[in-house]
């Protein structure tokens, strides 16, 4: 089973193979697997938010700070 990297390279967000200490791009570009800038492994789809958890944020919409947390996300 093969492993996958995602790494920066020249710039931008790139998934690489693994083979060895090396890492492969599809078109064949080899990059040390020390020398890559490494990024989280997938590509974020939303943002869950916690909603009102600091006393100013209620403060500044003028509410109360709620018994539970409340969420929102960001897509």
């Amino acid at each position: 089973m093969s492993e996958f990297r995602r790494i920066l390279l020249d710039g931008y967000p790139c998934t690489m193979e693994r083979r060895g200490e090396e890492l492969v791009s599809g078109d064949g570009r080899v990059i040390a697997i020390a020398d890559a800038i490494h990024l989280p492994p997938t590509k974020p789809s939303k943002i869950i938010c916690v909603h009102l958890n600091y006393a100013s944020r209620t403060e500044e919409f003028m509410t109360k700070l709620p018994a539970a947390p409340t969420y929102f996300h960001k897509p």
